[in-house]
């Protein structure tokens, strides 16, 4: 896997292949590569950034398994709640197929924040409950971090 530098929009970035994209069903172009950009200030992708990317390629499964997870409970915590006057027009989401039907994941970027020396990841998409403002989930390794509109930002 390759790492370029867009002088036009003066970001580093990757394109990947990643399978577990494939089950999402609102995905544009199937078996598409997607882009991960890299905050990075300026700067080449730092070392923990590097070990995020690395860690997302060889642990993608697990990774996608666990953000979905995460995703159903805050959903179902958080965002009916919030809603819940207007859950009846809501997407009823209790298993990963359901999610996987009403999201799309369009980006993924990694912070130039990290912990225990690897970075956050932020997958961003858009979801039929929020059209204005997408969702982003935020992961560090396997681990889920966060669960919020488009402009949650680590």
């Amino acid at each position: 896997m390759k790492i370029d530098y867009s002088e036009k929009e003066d970001i580093y970035y990757c394109d990947l292949k990643l399978n577990s994209l494939e089950d999402f069903e609102k995905i544009r172009e199937p078996k598409a590569l997607i882009r991960v950009d890299f905050h990075t200030l300026f700067e080449k992708p730092t070392i923990e950034q590097k070990n995020a990317l690395n860690y997302l390629v060889e642990n993608e499964k697990e990774i996608f398994d666990k953000m979905v997870l995460g995703i159903i409970d805050s959903y179902n915590k958080e965002v009916l709640s919030k809603y819940k006057d207007y859950a009846e027009l809501l997407p009823v989401i209790k298993e990963p197929l359901d999610l996987k039907k009403e999201v799309s994941i369009d980006d993924i970027i990694i912070s130039n924040k990290h912990i225990n020396g690897t970075s956050y990841v932020m997958f961003k998409g858009d979801c039929s409950w929020n059209d204005e403002h997408g969702f982003c989930a935020v992961m560090n390794k396997n681990q889920f971090i966060e669960f919020g509109s488009w402009d949650l930002h680590y």
